[in-house]
Formats: structure tokens, sequence, C-alpha cells
């Protein structure tokens, strides 16, 4: 389990225990989620999160056929670039 994980743990189970309100709960619970979102993207290669960032901001405008062209090219994009050439050779020493 990540130490992100753990610390959530440590400050969200008293609070299931407490008599706090649900409306709290349910606040801190989102804060720790966006806590462990924002700590797994920090993680990504740059050059994926920003193809990702661009492709979200366009989404609601483009229609889907174009959409989905765009993602494809951003994905094989993504694949020349040396960070998704370490991620593969990380990825496959783990399987040895």
């Amino acid at each position: 389990m990540s130490t992100l994980l753990r610390i959530g743990k440590v400050l969200y189970n008293p609070l299931v225990r407490s008599r706090s309100s649900k409306s709290n709960r349910a606040r801190v619970g989102l804060w720790l989620l966006g806590l462990a979102a924002g700590a797994c993207l920090a993680q990504q290669a740059p050059a994926g999160l920003a193809a990702t960032k661009a492709l979200i901001h366009r989404a609601p405008t483009t229609p889907i056929g174009q959409q989905l062209e765009a993602e494809r090219d951003a994905i094989i994009d993504c694949m020349h670039t040396e960070d998704f050439r370490i991620a593969v050779k990380k990825f496959l020493s783990k399987g040895k």
C-alpha cells in the first residue's frame, strides 16, 4: 500500500468512528481522493499528461469521430517519446 493511502486511512478512519457528520466525512474523503489522484498524476510522463489534458479540454466541442482520431494520433505520438520507451523497458523488466 502506498504511503499516501496509509496516511489517508490514518486521517479518515477516526472520522468514520467519530460522530462527525456525513458531509464532513465526505468532504475529507473527497479531499484525500483528490490528493491521491494528484500524486498519481505527478508521477506520469509529461508528454502523456499534456496530451491527455489537451484532449479533455477539446472533447466537449469536438465531434466524436474527430476526437477519436485525435486520441489515436496522441497515443501514437506519445509512443515515440523517451518516457514511453523507459516505461515499457521498466514494465518488461518486472516480468523476469
